[in-house]
């Protein structure tokens, strides 16, 4: 028997996976979120509870521990520029895209 769907979910078409310690990540999200260029609502974490900037402040405190972080982003053009930004921070960046991987 189908059941209808409860929850529906938001589809990123453009992801990025950042790779480094906890510090750089919150101040990677930290910098996304209050530079005007980067429009909030055209990225997105896998981070249900919680705002991005409380996130973020809790892995600044979180140090060198080692993490992965998915970052969903609505526009294309956004990738090169969270991506140049992550690696200034000396974080490891693997962007990928529904378009292109098949899914």
């Amino acid at each position: 028997m189908d059941e209808e769907r409860t929850v529906t979910f938001d589809v990123w078409p453009d992801m990025l996976m950042i790779e480094g310690t906890s510090l750089a990540i919150g101040m990677l999200i930290a910098m996304l979120y209050d530079d005007p260029a980067v429009p909030n609502d055209a990225w997105a974490i896998s981070r249900a509870d919680g705002s991005r900037k409380t996130y973020a402040a809790e892995l600044k405190r979180a140090g060198t521990l080692k993490k992965r972080q998915g970052i969903g982003v609505r526009n294309p053009g956004l990738v090169p520029i969270i991506a140049q930004r992550a690696k200034a921070l000396g974080l490891s960046c693997f962007p990928f895209s529904k378009k292109t991987s098949g899914g």
